[in-house]
């Protein structure tokens, strides 16, 4: 290590490759721990199974798309509508307008 980072930083090389070996320790164990967990949760056939989960700009994008090309399945956006509102719901309004307090939202 060159002696003006040693001198600057106040730390010698020794403390620097005692932090440096913690942190790689503990991000080896943060992988290990999440590998096993998502290990637990496989199928024995190999494959996972879980709820998947979109925000909602991609599903008011989905009824609009549907709007512009002039195709809408009612029955379609009835779910999206339900889902978006239950979203706003569980995070608030404050979620879908981001930018309210800045001014740049008409929410």
């Amino acid at each position: 290590m060159p002696a003006s980072f040693s001198s600057v930083s106040g730390k010698s090389s020794s403390k620097i490759e005692a932090v440096n070996f913690d942190l790689e320790s503990r991000v080896n164990a943060a992988i290990h721990t999440s590998q096993n967990y998502l290990l637990s949760l496989q199928h024995p056939d190999g494959y996972w199974v879980g709820e998947l989960t979109v925000d909602t700009t991609l599903i008011s994008d989905l009824v609009l798309f549907m709007h512009w090309r002039g195709k809408v399945d009612f029955a379609k956006q009835a779910k999206c509508e339900t889902f978006i509102g239950s979203s706003v719901a569980r995070r608030g309004l404050e979620y879908l307008c981001e930018w309210s307090e800045r001014g740049q939202c008409q929410c």
